[in-house]
């Protein structure tokens, strides 16, 4: 449930921005990315099993679409 109205807002712009990312891959002729563990091993082999922003060891269990939100609340 939503704490704030910044929640709200926060959600709905996650929401759209899900969205034309789907519609933006669909229209290239790539899959939507998804929750697959084929696409989750690809960016672990791509990004050399560590964080593309912080560097940290990743593996499958501590892979996170959303690290941006964590790091940037992290720095206030």
């Amino acid at each position: 449930m939503a704490r704030s109205k910044s929640d709200i807002s926060n959600s709905a712009i996650r929401i759209l921005l899900q969205d034309v990312g789907k519609f933006y891959d669909e229209a290239r002729g790539y899959e939507p990315f998804g929750p697959k563990v084929a696409q989750k091993d690809k960016l672990l082999t791509y990004f050399n099993h560590q964080c593309c922003f912080c560097g940290e060891p990743i593996d499958r269990s501590t892979l996170s679409q959303d690290h941006l939100i964590p790091m940037n609340k992290a720095s206030l």
